[in-house]
């Protein structure tokens, strides 16, 4: 078990300086990561047999656009990972979204985005989200936020919930800004 989690960790990594290659070629202005983890099952469980402190990991990154006096747009590829009883969830999406900054040092983001569920009980299907998110800038580079995200999940029609909203909280660190600025 401890060795699939390592493997399963690497290969975040690897996903995810991939991906911030990607993105300084995309952004206009700054680039972050954010890294979030699921509330209710950092503190509660549910009553799937998923206990206290059950793993569900979101790793998100922020490209964002051009400040304006009232926010940014922003591109946000994003992956979502869980060890679940049952098996493994992993979902992939890109998110489009706004963020609003007239209210420094909060920011409040609204996003969609489409993606893939990939459950080894299900196999991989389509997914659309929405995430709604409010942060608070410690430093320019370092922000804390929660987040309330609806999820399309295929994997859960069994039980009569395709649609199921999850809150996160974590932190937000940027990483750099682009092309010199």
């Amino acid at each position: 078990m401890i060795m699939k989690t390592n493997v399963t960790i690497l290969k975040i990594a690897v996903t995810l300086v991939l991906l911030l290659n990607v993105a300084s070629l995309f952004a206009q202005d700054r680039i972050t990561l954010n890294i979030a983890q699921d509330a209710k099952f950092l503190f509660i469980g549910d009553d799937r047999g998923n206990d206290a402190g059950t793993l569900d990991l979101l790793f998100r990154s922020e490209w964002q656009g051009k400040q304006t006096s009232v926010g940014y747009m922003l591109v946000a590829p994003e992956f979502e990972y869980s060890n679940l009883q049952g098996g493994d969830y992993r979902r992939y999406s890109l998110n489009l979204g706004y963020t609003l900054t007239f209210a420094a040092p909060f920011e409040f983001t609204a996003t969609a985005g489409y993606g893939v569920i990939d459950r080894k009980h299900v196999g991989a299907d389509f997914s659309a989200g929405a995430q709604l998110e409010a942060a608070f800038a410690i430093s320019p580079n370092f922000k804390l936020y929660t987040a309330y995200q609806f999820t399309e999940r295929s994997d859960l029609y069994e039980y009569g919930t395709p649609t199921r909203g999850s809150g996160f909280i974590g932190i937000k660190i940027g990483l750099f800004k682009t092309r010199g600025r």
